[in-house]
């Protein structure tokens, strides 16, 4: 899937398509919680097509312990803070990433191989600033900057973008459903797009998740507009989820994502 905004990771995507499967591997299975997301089925029209389904395990504490890819037998491993309990560190095959995080439990930084992003604060909790950085022959340097704007209900409006120099260089902007997102649990795992949903974990790279599930993000960094659409339960979680991602200059479409999501409980 390609970045609506400038890269501040790395990227590995899983692109895949609609498969059955059943609720437990290797003897993992979840408990308890009925709304607990526990399995995504992933699909794309385009390009790069492929099979991939997300198994969601969760610790004793309710925390995402697990996400196992179901087709190639990858596993994210979640560790957490055993004082804070905050996230610390996400591990798959050769994918090691580190978080760092105030005294507030919310991240500041995120590191993995050659990428490091922090975010800034007010108050400790009110995300201002994001940074991104490169490893230049073992020392950071910065790449970019973005700064954030919160909407009422705290979600991510608008990211203004800004080179190392500090001039302005485009924005991306988006609008939310009323609809809180059960995606949230995932949003650090997704940090460098591990598990390449930033359709439905918009900018999981700025280490915030906004609540409420996202509709369009507009961004004139990479020219691309990005339209989501929802189908709900009788509960009204979403079941489905359909993401058109457009290039603004020729209306050319790049990609069509789909994705299907399964809970504890119906």
């Amino acid at each position: 899937m390609r970045k609506l905004f400038v890269a501040i990771s790395a990227i590995v995507l899983f692109i895949s398509c609609q498969k059955d499967i059943t609720g437990e591997i290797d003897g993992v299975s979840n408990t308890s919680s009925c709304n607990r997301l526990t399995r995504i089925v992933q699909g794309t029209t385009g390009v790069n097509n492929g099979d991939t389904v997300f198994l969601i395990k969760y610790d004793t504490l309710n925390r995402v312990a697990m996400v196992i890819d179901s087709i190639y037998k990858d596993t994210f491993t979640v560790s957490y803070d055993a004082s804070s309990k905050a996230l610390i560190n996400v591990t798959a095959y050769d994918y090691n990433a580190f978080y760092t995080n105030n005294t507030a439990g919310k991240p500041v930084s995120a590191e993995w191989e050659t990428s490091r992003t922090t975010l800034d604060y007010n108050f400790d909790t009110i995300p201002l600033k994001l940074t991104s950085y490169y490893n230049d022959n073992g020392s950071w340097k910065r790449f970019r900057y973005f700064m954030l704007t919160l909407d009422a209900k705290k979600n991510v409006q608008k990211l203004d973008a800004f080179t190392n120099t500090g001039v302005a260089d485009g924005n991306v902007v988006l609008t939310y459903t009323d609809v809180l997102s059960p995606f949230t649990v995932l949003g650090l795992i997704n940090s460098f797009n591990m598990l390449g949903m930033e359709d439905v974990l918009p900018i999981s790279d700025i280490l915030y998740q906004s609540p409420y599930l996202a509709k369009t993000i507009l961004s004139s960094v990479n020219e691309e507009e990005l339209n989501i659409t929802y189908e709900f339960d009788s509960k009204k979680r979403p079941v489905k989820s359909v993401a058109v991602d457009k290039y603004i200059p020729t209306g050319q479409i790049l990609n069509i994502y789909t994705r299907f999501y399964y809970y504890e409980c119906k």
